[in-house]
């Protein structure tokens, strides 16, 4: 520990409001669906007239600690007065070596997140006051907690600015994709079920049957992954964790392996979900639960990739999926898929305009992700004393002050 920092506990510098009863309604309300995981600002609340049981009122820069379920992060800074359910603990600092900015940094870190997962309970796990005052904290002077706040701050304020660029880029995306369908009446291209445009080389075909591959069949060290439904997420194949089997293994499933161009679509569940094979998810084992389909040609499937995607290909895929619980797919349903074919002069503009806008979207996520990382790793290491922010700094935070 670095000299002029004190070690104390969250109760010793910390206190939380306690709950007040049932409120008249009219003020606002904030409930743990509220809370968005990760996201230290309130965006929507409700009224206490919604409450059904007792609720704890709170301050403007109130710490609101979701403690049910703590590894969601469900942290927020209260803008406004208001009352919060009573599964979320309200924090405001009690002693003057503490900021309450500081406090909110706190809260929301590793530390804080894996002293509240030493919680009581297994189906529905939550955190208590008591547990939480527990917790050991570090501070160091009121100076140096403030440039600590600002450059945390500012790094929030940087991935907010990144975020708002990723939601107009998709939302321009999606209203691109919608206008492509009106597109197609009025300039009259030509239309062809799903099953006619993959025909020759194309097919649809089902995954696996799963006598073919059992549990006990996937392996840590396996060379292959295996593609199912929960693996797919904009439009794309997440090979983070999947199941993988040896090669071996899949030797006798080899017509289900997957090549660059092709898609591998969700048969049950949200049946509106599928992912561009690329080159890498290239080679994997298109698995139960999937249909893979296969373009005849490169500049078939670049088109295909586009047109599946608009909002008309979703809808009539909600309107036919059959089943009672859950949505169900069949070749038959999916290779109905109306497909509108542009002029050949146009469609590569086309395909080329909505894999640009998608690679700028998946720019933008890779950057997101990659600054909560090292904002995460540089608030650890300042909390626990390991660097120290310099004097200087205090010019770049009056320059931001003044902006």
């Amino acid at each position: 520990m670095r000299d002029g920092w004190v070690e104390t506990t969250l109760g010793e510098v910390a206190r939380t409001r306690p709950p007040a009863g049932v409120a008249a309604p009219g003020i606002p309300y904030v409930a743990l669906e509220h809370f968005d995981s990760g996201d230290p600002d309130l965006h929507r609340w409700g009224d206490t007239a919604d409450a059904t049981s007792a609720t704890t009122p709170f301050e403007p820069g109130d710490v609101l600690f979701g403690k049910l379920r703590p590894y969601l992060r469900k942290v927020v800074v209260a803008e406004f007065s208001g009352r919060c359910t009573n599964e979320a603990l309200a924090y405001r600092v009690s002693s003057p070596t503490l900021s309450q900015e500081y406090l909110a940094l706190l809260l929301r870190s590793d530390a804080a997140l894996s002293h509240a997962s030493v919680t009581t309970g297994t189906r529905m796990p939550r955190t208590s006051a008591r547990s939480m005052a527990s917790m050991r904290v570090l501070l160091p002077s009121i100076e140096e907690q403030r440039r600590i706040v600002a450059l945390m701050n500012h790094m929030d304020s940087h991935a907010g600015a990144l975020r708002a660029e990723l939601n107009a880029v998709s939302e321009a995306h999606l209203a691109w994709l919608a206008s492509l369908n009106a597109r197609a009446d009025a300039e009259k291209w030509v239309r062809q079920p799903l099953a006619q445009f993959t025909e020759g080389t194309g097919k649809i075909q089902t995954g696996p049957f799963g006598s073919q591959l059992h549990r006990s069949d996937y392996v840590a060290d396996g060379e292959i992954p295996v593609v199912m439904p929960a693996n797919m997420s904009d439009w794309a194949v997440n090979l983070d964790g999947i199941a993988r089997i040896t090669s071996s293994m899949a030797e006798p499933l080899s017509r289900h392996l997957l090549r660059e161009g092709d898609i591998a679509w969700a048969r049950r569940g949200d049946v509106t979900r599928f992912a561009v094979i690329d080159h890498e998810s290239a080679g994997a084992l298109c698995g139960t639960g999937c249909f893979l389909i296969r373009p005849p040609d490169p500049g078939a499937a670049s088109w295909l990739h586009t047109w599946l995607k608009t909002p008309s290909v979703a809808s009539y895929l909600l309107v036919s999926a059959v089943g009672g619980t859950m949505d169900n797919l069949n070749a038959g349903i999916l290779g109905a898929i109306s497909v509108a074919i542009p002029p050949p002069a146009v469609i590569e503009d086309l395909s080329q305009l909505g894999r640009s806008t998608e690679s700028h979207q998946q720019a933008l996520k890779k950057e997101i992700a990659f600054l909560k990382e090292v904002r995460s790793a540089v608030l650890s290491s300042l909390l626990a004393g390991k660097h120290q922010i310099p004097t200087s700094y205090d010019e770049f935070i009056r320059d931001e002050e003044v902006a």
